[in-house]
């Protein structure tokens, strides 16, 4: 849902009909997981996806119909047997996805996508579907005790991160967890960081890029980045911003010393992840120095360095790709709670 906040605006602005496609329920190996969301216009352009393939071809096929009918509708898929053969895709697992036309601003859709602006798209969308074709969706700060199923209430980790089907009043009411995009703050704006801001921003991160010259942090080279801010120096960013437990920070400045600097000014936030670029031998002439000054073995062990997946990457292009799937890699660990 935030991820298309932005082409919502453009339709709700235009007046545009539109299908919002959303997987209300998934189960064993899927394409996409529940929350998934697609956009399908009127010419069948979409914003996107639950999932590609031939799935995907038959919720478009099915959201001209929705459109011109009015009604909602929920589509069951099975990755497995018969269906799956004729779907050509042998996931193994189930998805639901429910398909609802979005035809005029009447519609309750824009109440839950002006509180997200309002209210810094954190919260829930409790979306109600009713008899005869008909939605309504709500926009919570908290979710109702009613609607937390036992497997939900007796399970581990944090369950607002987590959409799922419950039932309220005879009726089915899917809860998907409204949380801003993980944030990105990189330090440097050299070779590396222009790719990592361009891929990392593809996938799906809110983006920083912090350097103290203005030459290399401006919106010419980062264009696709949601900050471009010049702070010199530039661990001085510590004390102007706050840097939360859901924040990864990517070092990669222009030399050692800028680099050990921001790291340990970094140690001193709660940010959910720490990563510096450079080789091993780097990583640990730079530990022994932050040693000799007292920082613990606690501490240097929330760094992760060389940073990035282990994929041969060499170039500036593919060190972003890699230092991307990682941070993709911890994304998805913090958010599993």
């Amino acid at each position: 849902m935030i991820e298309l906040l932005d082409d919502l605006a453009v339709l709700e602005e235009r007046g545009d009909m539109f299908c919002m496609a959303v997987m209300i329920h998934s189960s064993g190996s899927t394409p996409r997981s529940a929350g998934s969301r697609m956009l399908v216009l009127r010419d069948g352009a979409i914003r996107g996806t639950v999932g590609g393939g031939k799935m995907e071809a038959q919720v478009i096929a099915a959201a001209g119909d929705v459109m011109k009918s009015g009604q909602a509708r929920i589509l069951d898929f099975e990755f497995s047997g018969a269906d799956a053969a004729s779907l050509d895709m042998i996931c193994g697992g189930s998805a639901r996805i429910l398909l609802e036309p979005v035809l005029s601003h009447a519609n309750s859709l824009w109440d839950v996508v002006h509180a997200l602006k309002f209210r810094g798209a954190r919260g829930w969308m409790i979306t109600e579907i009713q008899p005869a074709g008909a939605v309504a969706h709500r926009f919570a700060d908290q979710i109702p005790a009613s609607l937390l199923p036992d497997e939900i209430l007796n399970s581990p980790g944090d369950a607002s991160r987590r959409p799922f089907l419950a039932i309220e009043n005879e009726q089915l009411v899917f809860v998907d967890p409204l949380v801003p995009p993980s944030r990105v703050i990189v330090f440097g704006a050299g070779h590396v960081s222009r790719s990592l801001a361009a891929i990392s921003h593809i996938a799906g991160f809110n983006v920083t890029v912090i350097d103290d010259r203005i030459d290399f942090a401006n919106r010419e080279r980062f264009p696709d980045s949601d900050q471009v801010l010049v702070v010199d120096p530039i661990t001085a960013y510590f004390d102007q911003q706050k840097v939360t437990r859901s924040d990864m920070i990517v070092i990669v400045t222009r030399g050692h010393l800028q680099d050990q600097e921001v790291l340990e000014g970094a140690l001193r936030t709660d940010a959910g992840y720490i990563g510096m670029i450079g080789s091993r031998r780097k990583r640990e002439l730079i530990y022994r120095s932050m040693r000799e000054k007292g920082v613990g073995e606690d501490q240097i062990s929330r760094i992760s360095s060389p940073i990035g997946l282990a994929i041969g990457a060499e170039t500036p292009e593919e060190i972003a790709v890699s230092i991307t799937a990682e941070l993709i890699q911890k994304r998805a660990a913090m958010r599993a709670g």
